[in-house]
């Protein structure tokens, strides 16, 4: 196993003291055809299932549920299409409309001027000392091709961190999956822990990506200035796709050019020109077999539930985007994973396929879990106990599990209140995932951390002496060799004495 130099721990205070700052927008070219497509109406529904008799009664109507804001043992509030209403109402369980129309509600959230946007990046500078904006001409979010081309501007501005775009392969409809390789050095595998982001495997979720177009900007706009940032870059290396699924996502810009298209699915239509046969939820279509059939009723088998719906496929990996990346994941090393979703703010942990029963390594995810929650505040844990409804054929289980790899630890956080937040709330809720990123990527190789600390006693006089006891932990998935602490004290009237 390689062995890995320093890991320096520096505690620090810093003053900012006056900070100007000037920024510009580039103007962003929207180059896909509008298209005019009937849509149907999507509704936020409180559904008032309360125990597993009810979730049953949902489950055998053909209702999967995707995505809820829960109070566990009262009720579920989801946004549901009028098909999936119907099914709702055929399996009896009580409900109540909150929301009648979810495009009355996203047109109605505030829009963001010039000017605010301005105010917003001066903000992101000061706090993290970021000056690239992640805005884009769709309600606030990237286009697919804006994405693209924020890579490609990505490689021009930062080349010593990140690589020219490669394809891991191609969609339905000829669209690839543009990854690209984080790290200093990224022109070629450098051998360091690798780790695997991807964002946008449901097509109403643009929020993940655009979380993970924050960290990255971090990560490159503070190598010189952060040890964290500079940590990262020197000793570990990323890979990332933040589109899973470009059909999907270029369907909703089509339909709803200025944001809140509710397609999820893929784009593997059946019976064109028709869009209700077919369409795949790639994140129902992983292996194994016992994990994608599990008897938990976590998917639909429905093959014409439409794009909104959570198909689970014909079979494992049956379709072209599950099958690229499961060829690119086996062709990698990968110790840790993010696969990024809205909404809930939820930490999410394997195993899936039986919740709530954890792998052999739960008592890990738990760590991994705390730690995160304890910075960004989300509700952490199963699918059962997060976002209150059960899931089969998901990527958690199959990183872990059977990607060709003894395991990766691989989590889904689910950020923000909505699947297209307000545009006010995009750098924000990318803030709060900030910690996230950095601690999944940290521990994909040695990581050792704080974990408690204590004084001899309460108070000191002055000139008085006593010990101060700081516990740290390896906790990452790698061993940690020639491991120094350095304690740096903030205040100058307190001395270390050298050990």
């Amino acid at each position: 196993m390689k062995s890995y130099k320093t890991t320096v721990l520096t505690l620090a205070l810093f003053t900012i003291l006056s900070v100007t700052a000037y920024f510009t927008f580039n103007a962003f070219g929207f180059e896909e055809q509008n298209i005019t497509e009937a849509s149907q109406k999507y509704s936020q529904v409180r559904i008032f299932a309360a125990n597993d008799n009810d979730f049953k009664r949902l489950s055998d109507a053909g209702l999967h549920i995707d995505h809820a804001n829960s109070k566990l043992g009262h009720f579920l509030d989801a946004w549901l299409s009028e098909y999936e209403i119907d099914l709702l109402r055929k399996s009896g369980v009580g409900y109540e409309i909150l929301v009648d129309d979810w495009m009355t509600y996203y047109n109605a959230q505030p829009k963001m001027t010039n000017a605010e946007m301005n105010d917003q990046m001066i903000q992101t500078y000061v706090k993290d000392n970021i000056t690239h904006s992640i805005y884009g001409s769709m309600g606030g979010y990237m286009t697919y091709n804006e994405v693209v081309a924020k890579l490609d501007s990505l490689r021009m501005w930062y080349p010593q961190f990140i690589s020219e775009k490669f394809s891991v392969g191609t969609t339905y409809e000829n669209r690839q999956m543009w990854c690209v390789r984080v790290t200093n050095g990224p022109n070629a595998p450098t051998g360091r822990p690798e780790v695997l982001m991807h964002a946008l495997i449901h097509a109403r979720e643009p929020e993940s990506m655009e979380t993970q177009f924050y960290y990255m900007f971090w990560l490159f706009e503070n190598y010189n200035s952060d040890p964290i940032a500079r940590y990262i870059l020197n000793n570990r290396e990323i890979y990332w796709i933040p589109v899973f699924n470009a059909d999907g996502y270029v369907h909703n810009q089509t339909t709803n050019p200025t944001g809140g298209g509710m397609w999820r699915a893929n784009k593997h239509l059946t019976s064109p020109p028709s869009l209700t046969c077919g369409p795949v939820d790639p994140n129902r279509n992983f292996g194994t077999y016992q994990f994608w059939n599990s008897p938990n009723g976590g998917s639909s088998t429905d093959a014409c539930s439409g794009g909104q719906g959570t198909y689970r496929g014909t079979l494992p990996f049956s379709e072209l985007e599950t099958q690229n990346i499961k060829a690119f994941v086996n062709s990698r090393n990968f110790k840790t994973a993010f696969s990024a979703h809205t909404y809930g703010n939820f930490l999410i942990k394997p195993w899936c396929w039986q919740d709530p029963v954890g792998t052999p390594d739960d008592a890990i995810f738990n760590i991994f879990l705390n730690d995160m929650k304890a910075i960004n505040g989300y509700t952490a844990g199963f699918p059962s106990q997060t976002v209150g409804y059960e899931v089969r054929g998901g990527t958690d289980d199959w990183y872990y599990n059977d990607s060709g790899h003894t395991k990766i630890f691989s989590i889904t956080p689910e950020t923000g209140t909505s699947f297209w937040p307000a545009q006010n709330q995009i750098i924000p809720l990318a803030q709060g995932m900030l910690h996230a990123n950095q601690y999944i990527t940290l521990v994909a190789g040695p990581y050792v951390n704080y974990l408690s600390s204590a004084f001899n006693q309460p108070t000191y006089t002055p000139g008085s002496s006593g010990s101060f006891k700081v516990r740290f932990q390896n906790k990452g998935v790698m061993t940690a060799n020639n491991t120094k602490i350095i304690l740096t004290p903030a205040n100058a009237n307190v001395t270390i004495p050298t050990q």
